[in-house]
């Protein structure tokens, strides 16, 4: 049970759980699992956080800045742990490519001037 009716109760929490280290399993979200159950329950903003403690904790390398910054930290995490991510990348990255283009072609007819 989680009481949010003291005082002092957070505006914001941040979650960071732990994803499964079976490789059988495509996309752990349990994060995202545990924010739904618990959505109601807590008076505040869940930000999902993924590995974010995990590198302030120094458990975990980040990419270097310069991969940061051209967006490819994705293929350094692949890198480190290719055996725990692979499964997540093949399926997650094409299909953000394709929304991601279906959005901005949708967006693109719709901001079109009738002629």
């Amino acid at each position: 049970q989680i009481d949010t009716s003291k005082p002092g109760t957070p505006d914001s929490a941040m979650v960071g759980v732990s994803g499964s280290r079976d490789e059988r399993v495509c996309v752990d979200p349990k994060q995202e699992k545990w924010m739904a159950e618990h959505r109601g329950k807590i008076n505040a903003v869940m930000l999902g956080v993924g590995a974010a403690f995990d590198f302030h904790a120094g458990l975990k390398s980040q990419a270097p800045a310069w991969m940061q910054k051209i967006g490819f930290e994705w293929l350094y995490r692949l890198a480190v742990e290719p055996r725990r991510l692979w499964r997540r990348y093949l399926y997650h990255n094409p299909r953000f490519i394709f929304l991601a283009i279906l959005d901005l072609l949708t967006f693109r007819f719709k901001r079109r001037p009738k002629e």
